[in-house]
């Protein structure tokens, strides 16, 4: 797999290569690109390991991908396109840098921060936004200039890339310009302390998938080069992130445990594998919109966003399943992800996307989740996992599941005129306008088990969790006045979609006859209301419309 990426890649930069060559303003400043070119292949004539190391660096991947975008004209951003030619540059300096060769070649600089990818960076004081600095190397040193400032590297004011872990040695990636999803970044290096805490959560994570996942560590060991940190997120919103151009490169908000740091690794691995696959065999044909619900994102998805979900979820869910003994959250994850990732395979297997061999590689994947599906865990957990499960679909229905203005229009004449509710039911999905976390629940649930300490803290400020209400933390401790309290967030028509969800899993629990239109057609229920209560002036009562409604 490695070695497929390794051509691909080879390939893409030849891609980039001739489109330079087609373009002789394309390079500004910079020297012509065959000066860096031969530079490039002396180093590997010197050094074959050193540039295939380079070469492999993820960011090289996604640099590929964005430059030939940008001379296709399919994408922009404010750098210059030079800057953007001139990494093959930065990547010739790099290569002989390390290889030991004497060169002297001019590369881009970015408001005065030089990058040398893998080796680090230096910031220079310079008058432009966009300018170049000179690399000149010879032997085992390299010295940066700009202007009349002077870097070693290695030396005073230089950076060097930091390395975090024993074993593999992962380098964490906070100044390459294209480490990000899909414009270049600004070098931001992360202070010592925040390193620090890198390193040790990098460490803990080892152990942990060296100790119960030998063959997910193996695979890492292999094939992550690097990890780019982003902003850091509430606890058990770790936002990540792989691309497509990037393998073995993902982008990971600092986590706050080595647990969470263990199973993210696996996770994006996952992605980046999946991709490499098909970048060699056909798994999916066909354009197809993204209209599905995933249980991990609160979008639409698209079918290629299920095989994606479904495979990175499957050894999410092996991952927790070797925890689940002495560690209740880890008891609620597997429960959780089980259940919703057998459901999503299950509707991925029934769509014509798949190809011949993306059937076949979605029933491999199957024989590794079915199996988990028998496996016991405490029954509260159980019910737990399936209440979540319900909440967010019924959230996400809320949020994207339109119904027929025709059937909405007949269905509130019959509630109106006290009929019966009509047939012929339909809905489209629509994907909501603005952003809204759905996952409420589920993250305070989490916070509940580990911490109630804390979620007793959270629950006297509701309001430090994106998009929770009082509602959410009376239902997760039984409160009997749960209902009462999401009703009176409908009526004050606060938008929050997990106020229908959570309105519903509260009369489930209580084995209201409401609870069923509210948790599989919450989003119909809603329409009516709306519609109910512009025509009669009067809103409905909620229950009552909601067991009216039924099924």
């Amino acid at each position: 797999m490695r070695r497929s990426q390794q051509s691909r890649r080879l390939l893409l930069l030849r891609a980039v290569l001739q489109y330079a060559r087609q373009q002789s303003d394309c390079t500004g400043p910079l020297p012509p690109v065959d000066v860096a070119w031969q530079v490039l292949a002396d180093a590997q004539r010197r050094n074959p390991h050193v540039v295939a190391d380079l070469l492999s660096h993820p960011q090289v991947g996604m640099w590929t991908a964005h430059a030939l975008r940008r001379f296709r004209g399919v994408a922009e951003d404010s750098a210059p396109l030079w800057f953007h030619v001139g990494y093959l540059h930065t990547l010739a300096a790099t290569a002989a840098a390390r290889a030991g060769l004497a060169v002297r070649i001019t590369i881009p600089c970015h408001d005065g921060a030089v990058v040398l990818p893998t080796l680090g960076c230096v910031t220079l004081p310079v008058d432009d936004e966009w300018t170049v600095a000179t690399v000149s190397t010879a032997d085992e040193t390299a010295e940066i200039t700009v202007g009349a400032a002077a870097v070693r590297v290695g030396g005073p004011g230089w950076r060097p890339t930091p390395t975090v872990g024993k074993v593999p040695r992962i380098r964490l990636d906070d100044v390459d310009p294209y480490r990000g999803l899909d414009h270049p970044m600004p070098a931001d290096p992360l202070p010592d302390n925040e390193i620090a805490q890198w390193h040790a959560l990098m460490d803990e994570a080892w152990s942990m998938l060296s100790a119960k996942h030998a063959d997910q560590a193996a695979e890492l060991a292999a094939g992550m080069r690097a990890v780019v940190p982003i902003a850091s997120t509430a606890r058990f919103r770790t936002h990540s992130a792989s691309v497509e151009n990037g393998f073995g490169g993902p982008l990971i908000s600092r986590p706050t445990d080595a647990g969470v740091l263990a199973v993210t690794l696996v996770h994006e691995f996952q992605h980046s594998k999946l991709t490499a696959v098909q970048h060699l065999v056909p798994l999916l044909a066909g354009t197809f919109p993204a209209v599905h619900h995933a249980p991990w994102r609160d979008d639409p998805r698209p079918p290629s966003g299920l095989l994606q979900g479904v495979y990175a979820f499957t050894a999410v869910t092996e991952f927790w399943a070797a925890h689940r003994d002495d560690n209740p959250l880890a008891q609620f994850e597997f429960a959780h992800w089980r259940g919703q990732t057998l459901a999503t395979l299950r509707e991925l297997r029934a769509h014509p996307i798949l190809t011949d061999l993306g059937r076949r590689f979605v029933d491999v994947v199957a024989t590794r989740l079915e199996p988990l599906q028998s496996l016991a865990v405490p029954e509260d957990v159980g019910a737990l996992a399936e209440a979540t499960a319900l909440d967010h679909q019924a959230a996400w229905q809320v949020r994207h599941l339109r119904p027929s203005t025709k059937y909405v229009d007949a269905a509130t004449d019959a509630w109106l005129a006290e009929r019966s509710v009509p047939e012929g039911y339909t809905a489209t999905v629509v994907p909501a306008a603005t952003v809204q976390r759905i996952d409420v629940k589920a993250v305070l649930s989490r916070v509940r088990i580990i911490e109630p300490a804390t979620f007793d803290e959270l629950r006297s400020a509701p309001s430090t969790i994106t998009d929770a209400a009082a509602a959410d933390f009376a239902y997760l401790v039984g409160d009997p006045d749960t209902s009462g309290l999401y009703q009176q967030e409908i009526e004050a028509d606060s938008g929050r979609a997990g106020a229908w969800s959570g309105l519903g899993l509260s009369l489930w629990a209580a084995g209201s006859p409401a609870a069923e239109a509210l948790l599989r057609r919450p989003e119909l229920v809603r329409a009516i209301y709306v519609k109910a209560s512009q025509r009669s002036r009067r809103a409905p009562d909620i229950q009552e419309l909601a067991a009216w409604v039924g099924v």
